[in-house]
C-alpha cells in the first residue's frame, strides 16, 4: 500500500483511512473509514464529493496553478511578476524534468484519480439498493476520472493508467510496477469512461436542481468532443458537439459582461464549472482573483468597494490585445490595461471610470510583465474575501461557446463550413453586439482566430497551437513581434526563442516519479 502512495504521491485518503497496518494493533475508535463508509446514499455522496474536490484542491498551487500554462505558454501572456522560478522556466521552454509545477500538476491530477477509483469501487459494492443512484454516482466519477486524465495526456502524453484505488498491499504491488501507456491507450481509456458516463447521465435539463454544478451528460460529451478533436477524429468531435447543440439546454449568455462578473454561477453557458464558496467556514474557494490580480496599492479601495489588488501572475500580451477588433467588447472583458478606466466593478467605461494601475509603482518597476491583468479573473471586491484563497469565483472548464467552436472547426475539416459560419457568428454577434462584423462562410483560420479571441486567456491557446500544428510559427512570429515590432510596455521580451517542436510538445515526467518507479516509468524525448 505504501509503495503506490509514493509513487504518485497521492498517500491522503479521505476520510484518513491510509496507515501503516502494523502501527496500532488495536482498531481505532470512533473513526469513520473505508471499511464502515460507503453504506448510505449521503456517504456514497460525500465520497463523490471527494473526487470533485480534486478539480482543484484547497489552495492555489494543488490544480489552479497550472491552468495558467495554457496561457503562459503561448503568444497569449507572460508569466508577470512572479517569484515562482518553476512557472517563469515554464512560460520560456526552460523546462526540466525537476520543474515543481510539472509535479503539483502530476500528483494532484493523480490524486483526483485515486479519489475517482475509489469512489467507483466502493459504490459498486455498496449495499445501497437504489441502482439507478448508484449508477449515476459511477458516471460521474468515471467523468471526473476522464477530466484527470485528458489533463495529463495533453501535457505529458502517455501517462499511467489506474482503475482501481491501492486500497490494498496487493494492488499497490501490481501498481507500483506499472509503466506509461501510449497515447492512445490513454485516450482510448478517456473516450471509455466519457462514453459509458453519456449512456446513464442526465441531461441538464433533466438535472436534479438540488446537484446542479454535477457533470451531466453534456459535460461528458463536451469533454469527449473535446478528446476527439485532439486525436483529430472531426467527424467524432463534430457528432458530441451537434448532440449538444441539438439538445438545447445550453445557450450564450447574451451580455458578455454578464458572463464574467460571476453573478450567473452555472449560467445556461456553463458545461461544466467549479463549484466554490465565500464562506471561510468551508475553505471551498478560489485564489484566482488574488493570483491574477494588480500588485498596485493605487486601485483606491474606497473607489472599488474594497481591495483589488493582487499578485500579478499571467498577464495577457499586447500581441493578444490587437488580435481583437475595433468594437469588440470580449478585449475590454479580457484584458485590464494599464490606466484603462474602469467602473467600479472592473467593467470598461471610458467616459466616466477611474483608471486602473497595473504597475506597482510605475511603468519601469518590473511589477507587470506587459502592464496588463486578466479580466476574466477580475472579481469586484463586493464579491471578494479578505482570505487570498476563498474568493467564490467560479472557474469554467467548459463553456457552450467551446461547443460551437468545436463543432465549427470540424465543420470546416469535414466540408460544411456553411454551417460552421452560423456557429462562428453567434459569437461575433455577442461580441459586437449586432450582426455587422458576422461572416457569409469562414476558412479554418477564421474558426482557429476566434477561438482565440473568444476563449482567450481560459488556458486553451497553447494547447489550440499545439494539436493544430501551429506552434512553432506563432512563436516564431511573437518572438519577432516582441524583438523587433513592438512598442508597447512587453516590448524586448524574448520569450519564446527556447521553443523547440523536437522536445516541447510534451512536458517531461517528473523527475521524482520516475526515481520512485525504479525506472518503470520512462521519460520524454529530449529530457
Amino acid at each position: 500500500m505504501k509503495k503506490l502512495a509514493t509513487y504518485i504521491l497521492a498517500g491522503a485518503l479521505a476520510f484518513g483511512t491510509v496507515g501503516c497496518k502494523d502501527f496500532l494493533e488495536n482498531p481505532r475508535q470512533g473513526v469513520q473509514n473505508l471499511d464502515n463508509f460507503y453504506n448510505t446514499e449521503t456517504e456514497i455522496t460525500q465520497g463523490l464529493m471527494s473526487a470533485y474536490f480534486w478539480l482543484s484542491g484547497d489552495d492555489w498551487w494543488y490544480k489552479d496553478n497550472f491552468r495558467f500554462v495554457g496561457d503562459i505558454c503561448s503568444d497569449d501572456a507572460f508569466d508577470g511578476y512572479t517569484d515562482q522560478l518553476s512557472f517563469t522556466l515554464l512560460s520560456k521552454f526552460d523546462i526540466t524534468p525537476q520543474n515543481e509545477w510539472l509535479e503539483y500538476e502530476w500528483i494532484y491530477s493523480y490524486k483526483g484519480i485515486f479519489h475517482a477509483n475509489i469512489v467507483l469501487e466502493k459504490t459498486e459494492g455498496s449495499p445501497v439498493e437504489n441502482q439507478e443512484f448508484k449508477e449515476q454516482v459511477i458516471a460521474e466519477a468515471k467523468v471526473l476520472r476522464a477530466y484527470q486524465y485528458f489533463g495529463l495526456v495533453r501535457n505529458f502524453g502517455g501517462v499511467i493508467l489506474l482503475e482501481r484505488p491501492a486500497l490494498t498491499d496487493e494492488v499497490a504491488d501490481e501498481q507500483a510496477s506499472l509503466g506509461r501507456s501510449t497515447e492512445a491507450a490513454t485516450w482510448a481509456f478517456i473516450e471509455r469512461d466519457l462514453l459509458e458516463a453519456i449512456e446513464v447521465l442526465p441531461t441538464r435539463g433533466l438535472q436534479d436542481p438540488n446537484e446542479i454544478g454535477r457533470v451531466t451528460k453534456g459535460t461528458a460529451q463536451a469533454l469527449l468532443a473535446k478528446a476527439y478533436l485532439y486525436q483529430q477524429k472531426y467527424q467524432e468531435a463534430l457528432d458530441q458537439a451537434n448532440a449538444i447543440i441539438q439538445d438545447g439546454d445550453y445557450s450564450l449568455v447574451p451580455d458578455i459582461e454578464v458572463l464574467w462578473d460571476n453573478s450567473q454561477r452555472n449560467s445556461a453557458e456553463s458545461v461544466f464549472e467549479i463549484q466554490t464558496s465565500g464562506d471561510i467556514t468551508f475553505a471551498l474557494g478560489t485564489s484566482f482573483p488574488t493570483v491574477t490580480g494588480s500588485r498596485s496599492s493605487k486601485n483606491s479601495p474606497s473607489f472599488y468597494g474594497g481591495v483589488v489588488n493582487g499578485w500579478g501572475f499571467n498577464t495577457p500580451s499586447s500581441h493578444l490585445e490587437n488580435a481583437f477588433e475595433e468594437g469588440d467588447a470580449r478585449k475590454g472583458m479580457t484584458i485590464i490595461k494599464h490606466l484603462d478606466l474602469l467602473d467600479a466593478d472592473g467593467n470598461p467605461d471610458p467616459d466616466e471610470g477611474t483608471p486602473y494601475y497595473a504597475f506597482a509603482d510605475n511603468e519601469t518597476d518590473g511589477s507587470n510583465a506587459s502592464g496588463r491583468i486578466n479580466r476574466k479573473m477580475f472579481l469586484k471586491p463586493s464579491a471578494r474575501n479578505d482570505w487570498y484563497g476563498n474568493d467564490p469565483y467560479q472557474y469554467k472548464i467548459l463553456r457552450y461557446a467551446d461547443v460551437l467552436l468545436i463543432a465549427a472547426e470540424c465543420e470546416v475539416r469535414v466540408g460544411a463550413a456553411g454551417r460552421a459560419a452560423q456557429h462562428v457568428n453567434l459569437l461575433r454577434e455577442r461580441a459586437f453586439g449586432d450582426n455587422s462584423h458576422n461572416y457569409t462562410s469562414v476558412t479554418l483560420d477564421d474558426v482557429l482566430n476566434e477561438r482565440r479571441l473568444e476563449l482567450a486567456m481560459e488556458g486553451e491557446r497553447f494547447y489550440d497551437l499545439k494539436r493544430t500544428g501551429r506552434m512553432t510559427q506563432a512563436m516564431t512570429d511573437f518572438v519577432n513581434y516582441n524583438m523587433n515590432n513592438n512598442t508597447d510596455y512587453d516590448a524586448g521580451n524574448d520569450k519564446g526563442t527556447l521553443w523547440d517542436e523536437s522536445k516541447h510538445m510534451y512536458f517531461p515526467i517528473p523527475q521524482t516519479q520516475i526515481d520512485l518507479s525504479n525506472g518503470a516509468v520512462e521519460q520524454n524525448p529530449g529530457y
